[in-house]
């Protein structure tokens, strides 16, 4: 049952599809009414509470949480490798009947959608990799580390020191880093309000409990040793990366200056927002990826935006070829972004 939301989206009008994945039945959350399909991985139910209505008006947010979550636990989550996580994405996107979709992750999700694309899938027309560095090993928490110590305010960095005092004295043996209580304890580094409440963090956790062996599994073995930088070559699809100046957790905007990027590439910065920051500052986020969707045309659709209501009133007019005429009503007072 879902819970009356305050901070995000209630998703009640979403839709629900079942799908089948290693012998297990997973529903399959819908919800937006835009033309464009993006499907999203991982923990992807608490990206679709965190998008915008507004980013919903141009695209249809398609979520299975799958084994990611205790609820959906598959035997064995250990024996997972980074391919046969990439194939069940893939699989989640046929039987979802997906066609010419953005695949959109989270974090160290965004790693695994940009693996993804290397694969070449002609259905996957481009990768949103929110608040995504491309590493997840030794050297780049290092690098993360240093530079919270570093350049945080010291309130911030006092806030993270008292959050992490009273995690210890609740923390449960195999919890893993994505589990409520762990994203509390690290506040300081996911929010740019580093006293983010608790409140807060349930509503968004609502009926999302990480299944820790494979979350501990994915960020404790696989990653560390993943090297995303090979191949990249065969990543044609667009894609685009986004951050926030307060993500100390991952410093999206800092690790990829140096990191081989796939030819089609954006970086957006979020400015004031951290770890989300298409939920802490969404009409930055919404703005420039619709600005990303007109430069990569051969996505064939147009995006537009009311003058009179400025930066909300984005809205996605129809399905167009690159270069088509748009219908003569809707020119009077509307601009494709620049």
């Amino acid at each position: 049952m879902l819970r009356k939301a305050k901070f995000f989206s209630d998703l009640a009008s979403a839709r629900t599809k079942m799908i089948s994945l290693r012998g297990q039945a997973y529903p399959a959350t819908i919800d937006g009414k835009g033309k464009i399909p993006c499907l999203s991985i991982g923990t992807g139910m608490l990206m679709q509470r965190t998008f915008s209505k507004r980013f919903k008006d141009i695209f249809t947010l398609y979520t299975t949480d799958t084994y990611w979550i205790k609820k959906g636990k598959i035997p064995n989550p250990k024996s997972l490798t980074m391919k046969d996580i990439v194939d069940d994405i893939l699989e989640t996107a046929k039987q979802l009947d997906l066609k010419d979709y953005i695949l959109v992750g989270n974090s160290c999700f965004g790693i695994v959608a940009i693996e993804a694309a290397k694969r070449q899938d002609p259905r996957i027309k481009g990768v949103m990799a929110v608040a995504c560095a491309p590493r997840w090993n030794a050297e780049g928490n290092a690098f993360t580390k240093k530079h919270f110590e570093e350049t945080a305010s010291p309130e911030r960095l006092e806030s993270h020191k008292k959050r992490w005092a009273a995690f210890e004295k609740i923390r449960q043996p195999n919890e893993s880093e994505v589990s409520l209580n762990f994203y509390e304890a690290d506040g300081a580094k996911y929010w740019a309000d580093y006293n983010v409440s608790r409140e807060k963090l349930e509503e968004l956790w609502h009926d999302v409990e990480a299944e820790d062996d494979i979350m501990n599994h994915f960020f404790g073995h696989l990653l560390p040793h993943f090297d995303l930088a090979p191949g990249m070559d065969k990543v044609e699809v667009p894609v685009v990366v986004s951050g926030g100046k307060y993500d100390y957790d991952s410093l999206p905007l800092l690790q990829w200056d140096n990191f081989p990027k796939p030819k089609k590439f954006t970086m957006i910065d979020c400015g004031e927002a951290g770890h989300w920051p298409h939920y802490e500052n969404s009409e930055v986020f919404d703005r420039e990826s619709f600005k990303w969707l007109k430069a990569n045309k051969n996505f064939g659709y147009q995006v537009q935006y009311d003058e009179n209501e400025g930066n909300r009133g984005f809205f996605d007019n129809t399905q167009l070829s690159a270069g088509s005429a748009q219908d003569e009503s809707t020119k009077s007072n509307r601009k494709i972004i620049s």
